[in-house]
């Protein structure tokens, strides 16, 4: 009987330690939430800039498998200098591309009316999505062997595409 506590000395302190520690839980469960939409949303973002990355590789690849665009710069996207396509949901914007050096292969003799040159060419492309609004400005050069005489044909005279 030594033992027994009168009910009125008691303090009633389970109630706002459980209080505390749910309160804690709760904090600790939102701050996750957040941290998991954060993620998320730099996910999304990522995923749609890597995929109007290859949107603007896929159009730079149909520019350089035209060879028009190398040798007829006077017609190159209906005399504007910008080519624009569209894949899925991107609208990709290519300039036509300049030559910005040219150099005589080698083993040709230099009597030959037509003596092939490596030239350099660089170009532009950019693009944005439609959905996410993600954009992406791409510069690409490409060396090609050609006839002599096609890298006067195209100054350098870079235009802007992506303005």
């Amino acid at each position: 009987m030594r033992n027994f506590i009168p009910r009125r000395k008691q303090g009633g302190m389970v109630l706002p330690v459980a209080l505390f520690i749910m309160l804690i839980v709760t904090l600790l469960a939102v701050s996750t939430m957040q941290t998991s939409t954060i993620d998320l949303k730099i996910a999304q973002n990522r995923q749609a800039r890597i995929q109007t990355e290859r949107a603007v590789e896929r159009g730079i690849e149909r520019v350089i498998d035209q060879v028009t665009s190398f040798t007829d710069r006077a017609n190159f996207g209906g005399g504007t200098g910008i080519q624009n396509y569209t894949i899925s949901n991107w609208t990709v914007t290519v300039e036509r591309p300049y030559c910005i050096s040219s150099t005589p292969a080698q083993g040709y003799s230099v009597a030959a009316p037509l003596i092939p040159e490596y030239n350099v060419f660089a170009f532009e492309a950019c693009a944005t999505d439609t959905v996410t609004g993600a954009r992406v400005v791409m510069q690409q050069g490409v060396r090609m062997l050609m006839l002599s005489g096609n890298c006067s044909l195209l100054p350098s005279d870079p235009i802007d595409p992506c303005a």
